[in-house]
């Protein structure tokens, strides 16, 4: 149960890191 709630959340994480990678490239390129 615990290692499934951490799994989750390090997903959670991940995705919104490359989400915010993403839109920070597209800043850049508009730059």
């Amino acid at each position: 149960m615990y290692m499934h709630a951490a799994s989750s959340l390090l997903r959670k994480i991940v995705f919104i890191m490359l989400y915010l990678h993403k839109k920070l490239h597209m800043y850049i390129f508009y730059i």
